[in-house]
């Protein structure tokens, strides 16, 4: 009965450990920061050396990729994650995504427009499917996908893409958010090469006509998400435009190629660039979408704004929060914002809008900043680019004290002299009554009194202001000891009779 006992202790014992060490297993694959969002494993045509993988940081902090691993899970095999160009490094921003590529300068003959983080990376996928990690420097794989041909992306333009916790097939985004549908490519597509263009667009597409006489169309759409309704942005803060083209048939054209322009001289290429201006104004931005002979454009205009979003108080300690105000007239879009507390950052999620004239709190609990009473803090424009410095210390909301001006001596000055008056005092009372001449005057006597005093307080190392001040106390009060004194032997003097 003992050792059923015991047996059955050590049981619960062992399983209490397990339990254990699934919690703290759990809670570290809750603290990764780094994801795998999109897989391009299939391309159209020869997918040799053109395969890539999307990966983000979805934590608060930048991560430096240079002892990280991507794995490929059945092969047993892991890769390191390299600069792309070799000049720069492999730091992973806090809410930014990347492009894992096999061979990088093949990722952009396929997307000339790309303009955001590429690392280099040796691996060939499969396209029966595979199991793929990001592994950390601790050899714990942080996440794990296991994508599959039968979902979609085998060879018809699509990529796998992770959209809500689910994998879907749809257009590529490389480097930008995933699609939150799905896309399935039509079953016979008109191939443009079997008609002829008339050359010319015509606002937002360009027709021409097939071999058949039939009309045929092509249309180009600019999306601009939470700032179409006010096509209104912030200087300095990037914004994302997504281009959107669509073949004869209304469906949506695989990869055609998209072209931008800002109406500031700035260009750009890709389905989906950011873009951000450096001036106020009100510009013109313009889409042009060719697919083989087919052309189409569209436009759109905007109003930049100078950037009116600043940090307008913080709490401290526990009561930790930055409250965050829009001055200006128009509501901003605050995505991808970034906020730097000197030792991590906080990236403002997609979606947060600040509406006119209006503030909005952040709490400690979700940016994960706990504020001193002198911390600075940045706010960060999505580029990276400071937008402002704030000091909790120096905020109009908790300014520090300040002593009030006045005619009169600041108070330590006075209590000096206060307390050097009364040792003067006790100098004159202890000291042995010296004759009093009735002619002498508290001039006279200035620089007598002072002289002692000054050679004193030097020897102490007081400043030469002590010195004066204390000096011109104990005249006063020498003054009018001897005033007193002098009254005295006046009135003693009449009052007794002097015999001979």
């Amino acid at each position: 009965m003992q050792g059923k006992v015991f047996t059955t202790g050590r049981n619960f014992f062992a399983c209490g450990i397990v339990a254990v060490c699934t919690l703290l297993v759990g809670a570290h694959v809750a603290r990764a920061s780094v994801s795998i969002t999109e897989v391009m494993y299939d391309l159209k045509g020869s997918d040799t050396d053109r395969e890539w993988v999307e990966i983000y940081n979805d934590g608060s902090e930048d991560v430096n990729l240079t002892d990280w691993r991507f794995a490929e899970i059945e092969a047993g095999k892991q890769h390191t994650f390299l600069a792309y160009p070799e000049s720069g490094d492999t730091i992973l921003q806090a809410g930014a995504y990347a492009v894992v590529a096999d061979k990088p300068d093949m990722f952009l003959a396929d997307w000339p427009g790309f303009s955001g983080k590429i690392f280099d990376s040796s691996f060939s996928l499969k396209q029966s499917g595979e199991t793929l990690s990001v592994r950390n420097p601790d050899g714990v794989d942080v996440d794990t996908v296991s994508y599959d041909p039968a979902v979609g992306g085998g060879g018809d333009g699509t990529s796998l893409q992770k959209s809500d916790g689910q994998w879907i097939a749809a257009l590529p985004t490389p480097g930008a958010t995933n699609a939150t549908e799905g896309y399935k490519p039509p079953a016979d597509q008109s191939d443009s090469s079997s008609t002829n263009s008339s050359g010319t667009s015509s606002g937002a597409s360009a027709s021409g006509t097939a071999s058949g006489g039939t009309q045929k169309d092509i249309s180009a759409k600019i999306d601009l998400g939470s700032v179409a309704d006010t096509k209104t942005i912030v200087v300095g803060a990037d914004t994302l435009f997504v281009g959107k083209a669509f073949g004869f048939d209304g469906t949506p054209m695989i990869a055609p190629r998209y072209s931008w322009t800002f109406g500031d001289g700035g260009t750009k290429e890709g389905e989906q660039v950011l873009y951000h201006y450096r001036y106020p104004g009100t510009y013109v931005v313009v889409l042009n979408v060719s697919s083989g002979k087919y052309t189409a454009a569209a436009r759109v205009r905007l109003n930049v704004i100078a950037a009116d979003v600043s940090i307008a108080s913080t709490g401290t300690g526990a009561d930790s929060f930055i409250e965050l105000k829009n001055g200006s007239s128009y509501e901003i879009d605050l995505s991808w914002w970034r906020i730097h507390d000197g030792n991590s950052f906080f990236t403002i999620p997609k979606g947060t809008i600040i509406l006119p004239k209006s503030t909005i709190m952040l709490p400690s609990e979700n940016t994960g900043f706990l504020i001193g009473a002198s911390d600075m803090l940045e706010l960060l424009y999505p580029n990276g680019e400071i937008a402002q410095t704030y000091t909790h210390a120096s905020s109009a909301s908790t300014p520090p004290a300040i002593p009030v001006k006045s005619s009169a001596p600041v108070v330590p000055v006075v209590s000096v002299s206060r307390n050097v008056g009364s040792l003067a005092q006790d100098a004159v009372r202890s000291a042995p009554k010296p004759a009093v001449d009735a002619t002498a005057t508290t001039s006279g006597n200035l620089a007598e009194v002072i002289a002692p005093l000054n050679d004193a307080a030097s020897a102490g190392g007081i400043g030469k202001w002590l010195f004066a001040v204390a000096g011109l106390s104990f005249v006063s009060i020498a003054a009018v000891t001897i005033g007193r004194r002098k009254e005295t032997v006046e009135t003693a003097a009449d009052e007794y009779e002097i015999l001979e």
